[in-house]
């Protein structure tokens, strides 16, 4: 008998040792201690309430705290003035601080104007956007064509003011038609 209380009491601490050692080993984190991974959908950046920019993304890591955005394949990114749409972006990846609403974009990029007199469009390979300021710069070498322009303009950076419209162009070769 003793002998059975003896194997019973170790085979009891045994299962307890086991049950206390595996406790919580398939639990999931606390929210917020994991990246979010979301396939296809569309992201919106707001100034006070007017929308300044929107892009629909093909997916997006978001940080655990959904602080920064990692999205790819932008496929419909659209910059707004005055609440209506005023430029449109393709780009390979997107940075968004979510905080601030400001990004950073790597492409190739491609932008171009929507609802003015004559199209223009822009490809370049970064660009960044500063949302309290609504500047877009394009740093890197772009490509600037005109819609009936047969030469496209090539310049070194160019920073357009998205809520006034004003665009400053650095370095600029190419051929200009008066």
């Amino acid at each position: 008998m003793k002998r059975i209380l003896t194997l019973a009491i170790i085979a009891l601490t045994i299962w307890v040792g086991y049950e206390v050692y595996a406790a919580g080993n398939d639990e999931v984190g606390p929210p917020g201690s994991v990246p979010n991974v979301l396939r296809s959908g569309e992201a919106s950046g707001f100034h006070i309430a007017t929308k300044s920019w929107s892009f629909d993304y093909d997916s997006v890591i978001a940080s655990a705290d959904n602080s920064v955005m990692d999205m790819t394949g932008i496929h419909d990114g659209i910059f707004y003035k005055a609440g209506k749409p005023y430029l449109r972006l393709r780009a390979q990846h997107v940075t968004v601080n979510m905080t601030t609403k400001s990004f950073v974009a790597t492409g190739p990029l491609h932008i171009e104007t929507i609802g003015q007199p004559r199209k223009r469009t822009l490809d370049t390979t970064a660009a960044t956007w500063d949302d309290s300021q609504k500047l877009l710069t394009l740093a890197n070498k772009t490509t600037v064509a005109t819609a009936g322009d047969d030469q496209p303009l090539v310049a070194g950076k160019i920073t357009i003011n998205v809520r006034t419209g004003d665009v400053h162009i650095d370095q600029i070769s190419g051929h200009v038609a008066f």
